[in-house]
């Protein structure tokens, strides 16, 4: 709305808000907590999508982009009405849209709708009498009201209220309303669950986001303490988090398109599964897609600074630090102030600003904690499989602006150089050089060594058509530059075997997968023998699978409706007939996938699971067909619906024989000029059947991992046991992808 405030209305004719005083300032406000915030005038009038510093956070301040912040609207709140109908939404979204606000949470029912009360005991049906929906749409153009307006159902519902003339009525008037939410065009509407044992709330939902035709998400919005609740928790209440997954978990099919989640700050007061983080972080995982907050988040008092100037708003830091904590996808997210009274136009870009500027800083405090990256990454991906697939120009753009890892290539032939004994005729192989990301890196190298230029030969081994004549376009250009780099173009598990090829001093490659072996470099380094010394250096020196368990609704949610179950993946050569052969998987929940996921949470620290070695002349070579069993221990109830995996890469060693130069795609190595999370390779998802399973609270979960190797192809079968949260017994899921049924990756050249 800030974007286009004049534009609201169909009619030509200028709107302009009815003239009310200004609301008194509260006579008991909030007590001042102590984690309670000051923010002085000078910061509020900076805008926040421009300002740099700030006197409180002296640090750089990034805006986000497409970070919306919204406006709750209450009675007080709105502007105009005609004959009973509420014809004050366009003069409403002017007002807030001019202070800086992005769109409003509006009761679908009209304002009229949202004052009413039941009676105490009503005791039949005349006793109750709903006010009828008074909003109508044609005051305010189509694409505006799913643009900057989100609904909010009518306080007075209560589907599952002790009175059942109450409860029938409120399952009425939420049929209506959620229908008539539909007719305005609204993307999202917002309900409170006001209780515990809500059966006839989630029947109502259940129907509309599985039978209802409608194009909108209902976003369930639960309180952050149990206090909240109209009803008593009984013996079988464990935490909110379940209250929410066990519903989610009951429906037929989810899509975080027609349902998900939100927060509803009611209370000063939070749970403990709001502040422990082993209870908190549960909700990375899960849909949030709203946050609701109101005068306990964000209050005013008169600044003790400043005796005698208006007030000021303070902001309550536990529960801007909670959502900010939870902002997984902050451009997607929505941020919504609904203060209880009336807030005249100058404070409330004083909150707009305020509030902004907080959650620019601790989302951007929480993305270099937890790590974020671009929403389109969020999506799964097949592996790549370089050994049967060759590499688009744009994936090898994506891999070359990952800079520092050549860098720490280039420091890794830095340091291992000079143990060459030989002054002249060194060879240095780079296997699977693409569009030469390794090459560039070793001639920097060896010019910092100042290397004579004829002392060294660089092989460049490439398999793609395309990546050799971008090497052959790079020697052409770049002159007495590459004069030392022969490209050698060809499958190296063919052209090594060449016998005219020098054995290699040095061998580098970067043929490593998103799980470290998934793109077959144990297989692929044994065909560098013929090539072998007994005084090789090769870079790497091993690579190491790791493995956590996650929760990640979103991504089994996308294997459950994005991919076509007849889409062929698998194909291999028929000796016979010499033609492929394809065929379909049998499940997608068997495939491994990549992904750099956000709303996920990784419930355990990753654990190692495999190591490949670099073949060494003269030892025995790491076997191929390998297996692992590993135990997490799960702190508190959560879903699990896959397991995250990762790789780390040993570069080379020191002279005592320790890990010198390591990078991975986990920040669990940390970031230093030894280790570096990388971005070019993202995580391996490798997900549990349908939804998962739901573990009880301090129990272990294992996983049993295997990596079987043949002559024609490689696979990997995995299982895992729990104790269940329902039933409280001990489970174990079934043998995923059997005998490569679903995931297979070929090795025939």
């Amino acid at each position: 709305m800030a974007r286009h405030p004049k534009k609201l209305t169909k009619s030509k004719k200028k709107q302009t808000p009815k003239k009310t005083a200004p609301a008194p300032a509260p006579t008991n406000p909030a007590p001042i907590a102590a984690h309670s915030i000051w923010i002085s005038d000078s910061d509020l009038d900076a805008n926040p999508a421009t300002a740099q510093e700030n006197p409180v956070v002296k640090e750089k301040v990034e805006p986000i982009y497409g970070l919306r912040l919204g406006f709750g609207i209450t009675p007080e709140q709105s502007l105009g009405d005609s004959g009973g109908l509420d014809t004050g939404v366009a003069a409403t979204c002017q007002a807030i849209g001019a202070d800086g606000f992005d769109y409003t949470a509006y009761p679908i029912g009209g304002i009229h709708r949202v004052n009413y009360t039941f009676p105490v005991q009503p005791t039949d049906d005349n006793d109750i009498a709903v006010p009828p929906i008074a909003l109508p749409d044609l005051q305010m153009h189509r694409a505006f009201w799913g643009l900057y307006i989100i609904g909010m159902t009518s306080p007075f519902i209560d589907t599952d209220s002790e009175n059942l003339l109450c409860a029938t009525a409120s399952q009425h008037a939420l049929r209506y309303e959620l229908r008539h939410a539909s007719f305005l065009g609204l993307k999202m509407v917002l309900i409170p669950v006001k209780r515990i044992k809500c059966e006839n709330l989630m029947e109502i939902v259940k129907h509309f986001v599985t039978v209802e035709p409608m194009d909108l998400t209902i976003c369930l919005l639960y309180p952050l303490t149990v206090l909240n609740f109209l009803d008593e928790p009984d013996t079988s209440f464990t935490d909110i988090y379940s209250l929410w997954v066990s519903f989610r978990r009951s429906l037929p099919f989810y899509m975080a398109k027609r349902l998900s989640v939100g927060l509803y700050i009611q209370d000063t007061y939070i749970d403990d599964e709001f502040k422990i983080d082993a209870s908190l972080l549960r909700w990375r995982g899960e849909t949030v897609d709203a946050f609701l907050f109101g005068s306990k988040t964000v209050y005013f008092r008169p600044n003790p600074l400043q005796p005698g100037t208006e007030i000021n708003p303070c902001y309550f830091e536990q529960h801007l630090n909670l959502i900010a904590t939870l902002a997984t996808a902050p451009e997607a997210q929505n941020f919504i102030y609904a203060p209880e009274h009336r807030i005249i136009s100058n404070d409330r870009k004083k909150v707009h600003n305020m509030i902004m500027y907080a959650l620019t800083t601790k989302i951007h405090s929480n993305i270099l904690k937890y790590g974020n990256h671009h929403p389109s990454y969020e999506a799964l991906q097949l592996p790549m499989e370089t050994v049967k697939n060759d590499l688009t120009a744009t994936v090898y753009d994506s891999m070359e602006v990952d800079k520092q890892k050549y860098d720490l290539y280039g420091e890794a032939l830095f340091r291992v150089y000079p143990r060459i004994q030989r002054r002249s005729g060194n060879h240095i192989y780079i296997l699977g050089a693409g569009r030469g990301g390794l090459i560039k890196a070793s001639l920097a190298a060896l010019r910092r060594l100042k290397v004579n230029s004829k002392s060294f030969t660089i092989y460049a081994v490439e398999k793609n058509p395309g990546a050799v004549l971008s090497l052959h376009y790079l020697k052409q250009s770049r002159g007495a530059n590459w004069k030392n780099v022969t490209i050698i173009p060809g499958d190296m598990r063919v052209v090594l075997k060449d016998p005219s090829l020098p054995n290699a001093d040095i061998i580098m490659s970067e043929l490593i997968g998103s799980f470290g072996d998934n793109e077959l470099c144990p297989e692929l380094w044994e065909t560098t023998l013929p090539i072998l010394a007994p005084h090789t250096i090769s870079i790497p020196v091993q690579v190491q699978s790791w493995i956590a368990p996650v929760s990640c609704p979103r991504a089994n949610e996308q294997i459950m409706h994005a991919y076509d179950p007849m889409r062929a993946t698998l194909h291999l050569m028929n000796p016979v007939t010499e033609k492929e052969v394809y065929t379909t998987q049998e499940t997608w929940s068997d495939q491994i996938f990549v992904a750099s996921l956000r709303r996920c949470y990784e419930v355990c620290k990753p654990s190692h699971l495999f190591t490949f070695k670099f073949p060494v002349l003269g030892e025995l070579p790491s076997p191929h067909s390998i297996s692992a069993h590993k135990v997490f221990l799960i702190p508190v109830p959560v879903e699990i619906t896959g397991f995250v995996g990762y790789f780390s890469l040993t570069l080379c060693l020191d002279k005592e024989g320790k890990d010198d130069i390591v990078i991975s795609n986990t920040p669990q190595f940390g970031c230093d000029d030894k280790n570096f999370a990388c971005k070019s390779w993202f995580p391996t998802y490798i997900p549990l059947r349908d939804r998962g399973v739901f573990v009880k609270g301090g129990t272990p979960l294992g996983i049993a991992f295997e990596r079987v190797s043949t002559e024609d192809g490689v696979w990997y079968e995995w299982h895992c046991s729990y104790t269940d949260k329902y039933t409280n017994s001990f489970q174990k899921t079934k043998f995923q992808n059997e005998s490569g049924a679903s995931h297979y990756m070929p090795l025939s050249p």
